[in-house]
């Protein structure tokens, strides 16, 4: 995946001027908790590679939609972090997407409130030659009208440490605290009050004395307010 990654990264180096074309890359609210990513493209597309940043936004999962479904074409994408994902979208073949509307990608699981910007966005056409585009970011919200979001750790599994992040809506006291499988607190990691805004709190894999705890399943929750939020966390030392 991360090759795929650094192939397109190269392509950008041999690509020739741009074509003059001018495409539209945009996101526009899906579901709930979903966004999707919408290509206009007035040519031929053999290739793109994109960036979504959410800011103040947890990001879930993205998976190829709609005109990109076909075994064809071939997606892969690097989660950068919780808020940042990268996506590379290749054909497998000779073929190449034709000119219209429609979605290529959606985003699924997201929470909090912010801005989902596009960025490094490098799309060619099937003669290698950059085709111009024009950017549409998006403000998102959670409709749940939750005022506490957590997203999954990142790295996961992890080891010796690990990032947690979590989003406020609202000010509010928060607790984040580890428990093992059996539900026994292992270590209270956050437990202040806090101002609306976007949080990395880090567990370093010991308990609330000090000592380092045993490879396992571990899961975090967050309270705020009235709302508690749990995930699930694999310590593999």
């Amino acid at each position: 995946m991360r090759k795929t990654i650094r192939y397109i990264a190269l392509l950008v180096l041999i690509l020739s001027s741009s074509a003059g074309a001018d495409t539209l890359l945009r996101l526009q609210k899906g579901t709930s908790s979903g966004v999707d990513v919408v290509l206009k493209n007035d040519r031929e597309i053999a290739a793109l590679q994109f960036t979504i940043r959410g800011e103040g936004v947890l990001l879930g999962e993205i998976l190829p939609s709609g005109r990109m479904t076909a075994p064809q074409w071939q997606m892969s994408f690097h989660r950068v972090d919780e808020y940042t994902i990268n996506v590379v979208i290749l054909r497998t073949g000779t073929h190449s997407l034709p000119e219209g509307e429609g979605i290529i990608a959606s985003l699924t699981g997201l929470s909090g409130r912010g801005t989902l910007v596009l960025s490094r966005v490098v799309i060619a056409d099937p003669e290698a030659r950059s085709v111009a585009v024009t950017l549409e970011n998006l403000e998102w919200y959670d409709e749940t009208g939750a005022s506490v979001a957590l997203g999954q750790n990142y790295p996961n599994p992890f080891n010796p440490t690990t990032t947690i992040p979590y989003v406020l809506d609202r000010a509010s006291t928060v607790r984040l605290v580890v428990y093992d499988i059996t539900g026994r607190e292992v270590k209270k990691v956050v437990d202040e009050q806090k101002e609306a805004g976007s949080y990395a709190a880090i567990w370093d894999g010991t308990d609330d004395t000090g000592l380092h705890v045993p490879s396992g399943v571990y899961f975090a929750k967050v309270e705020a307010g009235m709302e508690v939020k749990t995930r699930k966390m694999v310590l593999a030392r």
